[in-house]
C-alpha cells in the first residue's frame, strides 16, 4: 500500500480483532509476524476449536471435486 490509502499496523489490527468479535468469535491473542503479516488467533486458550464460519465456496469446490471424480 502506497500514498494516502497506506493504513497503519495499528488500524489493521484493530479492524482484524473487530471483524473477530463482530461474528462472535473471541479472540485470544494477536501476532504481527513482520510488518506485512498479522495473524490473528481466535477463540480462548483451551477451548475446541470450531469452524465459525461457513464458507459457500467450500461446498462449490466439494462438489466439482464430486463430479471430477465420478467421470
Amino acid at each position: 500500500m502506497s500514498g494516502s490509502k497506506q493504513r497503519s499496523l495499528k488500524s489493521i489490527v484493530e479492524a482484524a480483532i473487530d471483524g473477530c468479535r463482530s461474528r462472535g468469535i473471541p479472540v485470544d491473542h494477536v501476532e504481527v509476524i513482520r510488518i506485512e503479516k498479522v495473524v490473528v488467533f481466535a477463540g480462548k486458550p483451551g477451548d475446541a476449536v470450531e469452524t465459525a464460519i461457513e464458507n459457500p465456496w467450500d461446498q462449490v469446490l466439494d462438489d466439482a471435486q464430486k463430479q471430477k471424480r465420478a467421470s
